[in-house]
């Protein structure tokens, strides 16, 4: 095994890999030279490429019809992973920008953290991306998911890759016929999530209700489309209850309905603004402890 390390625009550094009489020093330079040009930051220093003939793939990859792969080294975990391209390849910057698109993915988070549906934290997008593509396209719908075995053509993780392919400056779109190709907001949602990505966080709180019927708001801001998760813990005999309202709305969004003062809510898909959630007394006053994690 012969390994160049190459150091792109700023100063990041990432290896290329090939064994001796495969690839010429060359075709590395080119992989590395369309890897500096795809959009990237400090995740390009925990990828690896390996650089083999494109007629050898399918035993790198295990897959008969395999034009390139991307295996994360442990997606849960790690942000490494190993780009396994053909230097031969006619068809290599696209290649080489979809694969970067999952390494991509390997980095960024959506929803792989709060679902058993997904395979691994690799294989779903971003959270922007994400839902710009569900309100335009209505990619579940489509039959997309992010389950391992799913067909190439409606996984989520393909299409993300796919779209990134097209942020990178590829015309390549076409293997991908569920969904149109993605639009200028989409691609602009993409970008914004590289540069800006969603780091999930869990606010604390206390408070007190003075008397039966006695309300209090609390007041949380979300940049970019978020997943509330409310918890709820108070004295029992009180039956308080708790209620998420939209930016200058009067009716809830979702409100807890169950007796005592152990409630949680659950909600999908909040686009950015200001949201109240408002804990209310049923039968008597007391203090109470709330979680809010924006997911």
């Amino acid at each position: 095994m012969v390994r160049y390390t190459y150091t792109d625009a700023h100063g990041h550094e990432f290896g290329i890999q090939t064994y001796p009489g495969v690839a010429p020093e060359e075709a590395l330079d080119r992989v590395a030279s369309l890897l500096s040009t795809v959009p990237h930051s400090w995740e390009i220093e925990h990828l690896e490429v390996l650089v083999v003939n494109l007629a050898d793939m399918p035993a790198y990859c295990g897959s008969e019809i395999a034009q390139a792969c991307y295996l994360p080294r442990d997606p849960d975990r790690s942000f490494d992973g190993w780009m396994i391209v053909g230097w031969d390849d006619p068809e290599l910057p696209h290649t080489v920008a979809h694969e970067y698109g999952h390494h991509m993915d390997n980095r960024l988070l959506n929803i792989a953290h709060l679902s058993v549906v997904c395979s691994d934290w690799s294989g779903d997008g971003s959270r922007r991306w994400f839902i710009a593509r569900e309100l335009s396209d209505d990619i579940f719908s489509a039959g997309f998911d992010c389950i391992a075995g799913s067909p190439w053509e409606t996984q989520l993780a393909e299409l993300y890759a796919e779209d990134f392919a097209v942020l990178a400056g590829s015309n390549g779109w076409g293997r991908i016929t569920a969904v149109p190709p993605p639009s200028g907001d989409v691609l602009s949602e993409l970008s914004d999530d590289i540069h800006d990505p969603l780091l999930p966080r869990t606010s604390k709180v206390r408070g007190r209700l003075s008397r039966r019927g006695s309300r209090k708001v609390h007041r949380f801001r979300v940049r970019m489309p978020t997943f509330f998760e409310i918890r709820l813990n108070g004295p029992k005999r009180a039956e308080m209850s708790i209620a998420l309202y939209e930016p200058d709305s009067r009716r809830p969004l979702a409100r807890t309905r169950r007796r005592g003062s152990r409630d949680y809510l659950f909600v999908l898909g909040l686009l950015p603004g200001t949201y109240r959630i408002e804990v209310r007394a049923g039968r008597a006053g007391g203090t109470y402890r709330m979680s809010v994690g924006r997911l």
